[in-house]
């Protein structure tokens, strides 16, 4: 049994299967409607859906006349939340294309951040976050000592990246915390692992940062050309890829975690590491570059790419649908490439 019937089965590596213009900057890239779907966004305040199996645009609309910055996709449903500079929150369906939702959050505040939990939306403005509901209710989970960089929703569990380090909640009737998680750094990105075990962020000083939860214990991983920008957990959460120049550096987190290990390297890009996504059953790490490269990682193996894929522009963003069949990748150029696999 040769190399990839060991890895696919008798499944080939995956090939191009379509690629759609979007006709703007990609800001996000997400499947809905049960990987029926690809939702992008453009900075222009563009929302693209593009049917994945036809390969083809199945609805534009423009969302954010002022500018967007920010998608979230509903697992469970077709819903598709964007965010802009005109302070608002949309929610649309993915399937029909109709606004479900439109509300302004923010006057003359950038909505930069978004995440759902449960059907619940999680919107950053400014200082602030807060909980949107279906009905439209505003929740405010509350008001952070610096402009929130990022933020991560696993389960009810909400991180939110700022200046000096980050806070923690429990989402529910009643909110939960904050509970600070201190370092002395502006942070850049942050995700919970699957299993809550742990919080890891990027940082402005060129190192990746994580504590474990929920003692609040850290320990911190430099060695970074810049600050990791993209981060990404396996689904198991025995491995988080990270990136902070042309090589993705992923730790293993199983056992005792990554302290005394030395990284795996994934080296294949001839510029910085811009995207990444783990594919839901583990088994697959995708990468997305600013030399316009579009690699597939067996997960945990430090070894060349099992496929690469040239898209142009810088690769915005890469996602996998949940159902692991497709891989798509969005480049600065405009065009998303749709990869069957």
């Amino acid at each position: 049994m040769g190399f990839f019937d060991k890895l696919f089965g008798k499944r080939p590596p995956p090939t191009l299967a379509a690629t759609a213009a979007i006709e703007g900057h990609p800001v996000g890239l997400a499947f809905a409607a049960g990987d029926r779907k690809l939702a992008a966004l453009t900075g222009e305040g563009c929302l693209v859906v593009i049917d994945v199996k036809a390969g083809a645009v199945s609805s534009r609309a423009l969302v954010h006349e002022e500018g967007a910055l920010a998608l979230a996709v509903d697992a469970s449903t077709a819903r598709i939340a964007t965010s802009g500079m005109d302070g608002r929150v949309c929610v649309t369906d993915a399937s029909s294309g109709a606004t479900e939702q439109d509300l302004t959050l923010a006057k003359g505040v950038w909505v930069e951040h978004l995440a759902w939990w449960n059907t619940t939306l999680v919107a950053t403005h400014g200082k602030r976050v807060s909980l949107v509901d279906a009905k439209g209710g505003v929740r405010v989970v509350g008001d952070h000592a610096s402009t929130v960089a990022a933020l991560s929703v696993v389960g009810d569990r909400l991180a939110v990246a700022r200046f000096g380090g980050a806070d923690v909640y429990r989402l529910g009737h009643v909110i939960e915390g904050p509970t600070a998680l201190s370092w002395p750094s502006s942070l850049v990105s942050i995700a919970w692992s699957p299993d809550l075990r742990f919080v890891a962020a990027g940082c402005q000083d060129s190192a990746l940062h994580f504590w474990r939860m929920p003692s609040g214990s850290d320990s911190m991983m430099g060695g970074y050309a810049s600050k990791p920008k993209v981060i990404a957990w396996s689904p198991e959460s025995d491995w988080l890829a990270s990136a902070g120049g042309p090589d993705v550096v992923v730790w293993r987190f199983a056992g005792q975690g990554p302290e005394g290990t030395t990284p795996l390297q994934l080296r294949a890009h001839a510029k910085s590491v811009s995207s990444l996504a783990y594919a839901l059953d583990g088994k697959l790490l995708v990468s997305g570059g600013r030399d316009g490269l579009v690699c597939v990682w067996k997960s945990g193996v430090e070894a060349e790419p099992i496929a690469r894929f040239e898209l142009g522009g810088v690769i915005e963003h890469v996602a996998i649908s949940d159902d692991g069949a497709w891989i798509a990748a969005a480049s600065s150029e405009g065009s998303v490439a749709i990869y069957r696999r």
